[in-house]
């Protein structure tokens, strides 16, 4: 194991990396897609001392410490010397080069040694006492009757023996979704807080017996001990830790599959990702499966969704191996430009060889059944090349794979003013604290820049969140990413700390000024794409402070105008003198008292809604309720979370919790979802300091309501039933129903 420190440059930043040279060039394209946000098949590392590119038979122990990264989609390109043109070829030149290079004997048995490694992996489904472990953890009775109400939500009231293993195959996969946990930083050990990667090690031998490979090591920023993350390649150590990133989950899942009997494979992604196909006798073909993201049957998620770039799509089972690739594409012609690290007849000879292997001393009568189902196969592959139909089945109430990627965080309209932002936005308060202790600025960054990766380009902070602390950080993670993707919204109006009663809200025209040239200053940035009032002052007439954010627009500081927390009237008199495009506000299942005179307003005019708070200030997700509120919170002492309040909104909790398992998904999914699905012009922005509560938001996005589901939602928590006022102390005078202005006065009334 040789561990190297490199120095990568991109752009204007360098980035100091560590990585074990062991784990080859792949995994550290990975980790550079964690810095730069730049895909691993988008990236050209190029050695700074020698001028040669970085490929995958590059010693990586020999190249030089500085590299520079390039991304192969940038429009420019650094054309300085001939030679630097020679490097930065086009991508189809690079690929010519490769795959002229690619036919070496020694690469076809790289590539042949990774299947067999897999191969050994799948073997260990096949052993009984693995697969009787799996089937104790799993809750058969309530699957098997979920499956059949799903069929006869369907209208199928006497399904086949297939149709029912079909059935509850979709919902073991979703219960493994529920019962399996994302790591990306494990808890420390210790205090059981976050954690930071410090590097790798090798695994202990009680850690080798289940098939690690590596280990990770986590150090505590608020204690000394840390955590080792070992990465297992044993499912049944699996199902015993339920945890893990893409590859545990699909390695321990397939295993549950095969322990249920289904005939099962590990689908090996050559870029990043892994999952599990099944075959059912019910569609007669093999099922996509992606515990993951819990969706199924929707091969172009990759794609058509992730937007992914895919190479090679192997699946690997316990008869044999096979080159899936054209299930998971509509471009064969820009995925086989792609295919350098062998050439396809050499692949072909390492597939048929493998399988071969793996089917020595088996009958000719099961040869016989085998061939014919992968020249069925094969046929129905090369149909696929030319469909144009991604129909697949569902369970009602879930958007699958392709729809839940691509349409999952679509592009709306915000206003009437062309403003287009993600159908959800992060709101990046949390990450400074008040809600809990502020993250470190590094862990900051990797969640908005996760967030980004996922598709959200629409970020919320304001000058008072730290105080100022919450720009600064926004800014950082701004010069790691693309600033013309990016919408940026800001506030200004409170001064002072954040606790009560130590508040003041002040919106005069020179106040106004300087806060924006502050924020930019901050941000780093040129402009700021939606500039809020975060209170309204109800000491100045509302046109004045309008007026000095129209001459901002102007300017081309800002962009666009927002108000939050504001009174109708004053959002009248504001649009009149120039068009708000968002009124940012308190709007959940437990806080709907807008529903009734700002909504209607707000469409009327053509203004955006962008609400705070969506999930209750995390009640939805628990908070109050299955844990416990944090003493330094800021909902220590919130009225809703306190007394006889809490125990009476638990029974709204746990109304949501029930309606959450009727479709399939989470109270916070739920409660989320019913918000995203108030209408195109509300744009939520939930705020997270872990990763996981990220993803499950994103996954709001999946949740299907009709207008009967929305309907009874709301009916489960009505208007105003919340126990306790909606916000605490000083900041509820102002709320927006207290939120008026005095007149303008014309020079001739003075």
């Amino acid at each position: 194991m040789v561990t190297r420190s490199f120095q990568v440059h991109h752009n204007d930043s360098t980035f100091g990396v560590d990585f074990d040279t062991d784990d080859g060039l792949e995994v550290f394209k990975l980790q550079l897609l964690s810095l730069t946000s730049i895909p691993p098949d988008e990236q050209k590392l190029i050695g700074m001392d020698e001028n040669r590119v970085v490929s995958d038979k590059s010693d990586l122990v020999a190249i030089s410490e500085k590299l520079r990264l390039v991304s192969i989609n940038e429009e420019q390109q650094e054309t300085s010397t001939a030679e630097n043109d020679e490097l930065l070829k086009s991508d189809e030149e690079l690929a010519r080069m490769l795959q002229a290079e690619e036919c070496a004997p020694e690469d076809n048995g790289k590539v042949e040694g990774r299947l067999r490694a897999y191969v050994s992996i799948v073997l260990m489904y096949e052993d009984l006492e693995r697969q009787e472990a799996a089937r104790k953890t799993v809750p058969v009775e309530e699957l098997e009757e979920k499956a059949l109400v799903s069929l006869a939500k369907e209208g199928n009231l006497t399904p086949s023996k297939n149709e029912q293993d079909h059935a509850f195959l979709l919902q073991l996969l979703f219960w493994f979704k529920q019962s399996f946990r994302w790591v990306n930083a494990p808890p420390c050990d210790g205090c059981s807080k976050e954690t930071v990667l410090h590097g790798k090690v090798d695994p202990l031998p009680s850690e080798i017996r289940h098939g690690a490979s590596r280990v990770e090591i986590y150090g505590c920023n608020f204690c000394p001990i840390g955590s080792r993350f070992p990465r297992y390649n044993d499912p049944l150590k699996l199902v015993e830790t339920r945890s893990g990133r893409c590859g545990e989950w699909a390695n321990c899942f397939t295993l549950y599959c095969r322990a249920f009997g289904y005939e099962s494979r590990l689908i090996l992604d050559f870029t990043n990702h892994v999952w599990t196909e099944c075959f059912s006798q019910s569609l007669g073909r093999w099922l996509h499966l992606d515990p993951c993201e819990g969706v199924y049957d929707n091969p172009m998620l990759y794609e058509s969704g992730w937007n992914k770039k895919l190479t090679y799509v192997i699946a690997i089972t316990k008869d044999g191996v096979c080159d899936v690739t054209k299930r998971y594409t509509r471009k064969w012609h820009e995925v086989i430009s792609r295919r350098n690290i062998i050439t396809e007849t050499a692949l072909s000879a390492v597939v048929a060889n493998v399988t071969k292997d793996c089917r020595r001393g088996f009958t000719s009568q099961v040869l016989s059944v085998l061939e014919d189902r992968d020249e069925k196969e094969r046929q129905e592959l090369e149909r696929g090349l030319h469909s144009t139909d991604n129909a697949s089945t569902s369970l009602p109430g879930r958007l699958n794979g392709d729809k839940e990627k691509a349409v999952g965080i679509p592009r709306v309209k915000l206003g009437s003013q062309g403003f287009e932002v993600s159908k959800v936005g992060f709101g990046c308060m949390g990450l400074s604290g008040v809600y809990n202790s502020p993250v470190p600025d590094e862990d900051g960054i990797s969640i908005i820049k996760h967030a980004f990766s996922k598709g959200i380009t629409f970020f919320d902070t304001a000058d008072v969140y730290g105080p100022h602390l919450n720009e600064l950080l926004l800014g950082k993670a701004l010069k790691q990413l693309p600033r013309e993707k990016v919408q940026v919204a800001t506030k200004f109006g409170i001064t002072g700390r954040p606790d009560p009663p130590r508040i003041t809200v002040k919106g005069t025209p020179e106040y106004v000024r300087s806060c924006c040239e502050a924020s930019l200053n901050r941000l780093g940035v040129d402009y700021i794409d939606l500039y809020y009032q975060h209170r309204v002052d109800t000491m100045v007439p509302i046109e004045e402070t309008v007026g000095e954010l129209k001459k901002l627009v102007e300017e081309g500081k800002v962009k666009y105008i927002g108000l939050s927390e504001a009174s109708p009237d004053t959002i009248r008199r504001a649009h009149a003198v120039h068009p708000i495009t968002a009124l940012q506000i308190e709007w959940s299942l437990w806080t709907r008292d807008i529903e009734e005179e700002i909504v209607p307003l707000c469409r009327e005019l053509g203004i955006g809604i962008v609400p705070y708070s969506p999930l209750g200030r995390g009640f939805f997700g628990g908070r109050g309720v299955v844990e416990s509120v944090a003493a330094n919170s800021f909902v220590a002492n919130h009225p809703r979370f306190v007394g006889e309040n809490i125990d009476k909104n638990k029974n709204i909790y746990h109304r949501i919790e029930s309606l959450a398992k009727k479709h399939q998904t989470s109270p916070v999914q739920l409660a989320l979802s019913w918000v995203l699905h108030q209408g195109n012009d509300v744009v939520p922005i939930p705020g997270t300091t872990k990763i996981k509560n990220l993803d499950s938001n994103i996954g709001s996005l999946g949740v299907k309501l009709k207008e009967e589901d929305i309907k009874e939602i709301s009916d489960a928590v009505p208007i105003n039933q919340a126990a306790g006022d909606s916000d605490s102390g000083i900041l509820m005078q102002w709320q927006w129903k207290l939120a008026n202005t005095p007149p303008k006065h014309s020079k001739s009334e003075l």
